[in-house]
């Protein structure tokens, strides 16, 4: 097995230890080293396999994480209201609606905002998460890439 396949079953031995790698101190490592190992894999001589095309798949991988992007921009709140009109009933039934109802202040405290305010807001009802989860598809395609140009088919059936 070499070291590059070897890698991989740390991390997915780290991806297990750590419950799924569910919690921040769990997949933050996991995604460090997903990132890590497909830059590694990208950068070294390519493998044995010639059939292997991941062109199509990493482009794929790319249009995801671009959608995803596109839920962070933040956009006038009409425009917020017409795309995804159930938007704010789900903000304000889940545990975010008092978060996300109005900003800070100075002070840190909640500024009461009225509904026809014109702010800008991004489609995402929860922007942090959908950052962790962009940081996700973004660390898995690396490593798919990777893994794609640096293992051989004898590290493919070891792993």
């Amino acid at each position: 097995m070499s070291g590059f396949a070897a890698l991989l079953v740390a991390l997915l031995a780290w991806s297990a230890f750590s419950f799924g790698g569910i919690y921040p101190w769990g997949y933050w490592p996991l995604l460090s080293g997903c990132g890590a190992a497909g830059v590694w894999g990208w950068m070294s001589p390519k493998n044995d396999l010639k059939f292997w095309a991941p062109g199509p798949l990493v482009a794929g991988i790319a249009a995801v994480c671009l959608a995803t992007l596109m839920q962070l921009v933040p956009l006038p709140s009409a425009v917020v209201e017409r795309l995804s009109p159930a938007r704010e009933a789900v903000v304000r039934s889940s545990q975010l609606g008092e978060m996300m109802a109005s900003p800070r202040t100075a002070d840190g405290s909640r500024e009461a905002r009225s509904r026809d305010d014109a702010w800008f807001r991004p489609l995402s009802i929860a922007p942090t998460e959908t950052v962790v989860a962009l940081v996700f598809a973004i660390a898995f395609g690396v490593l798919f890439a990777g893994a794609s140009q640096k293992l051989s088919s004898r590290d493919v059936q070891s792993v």
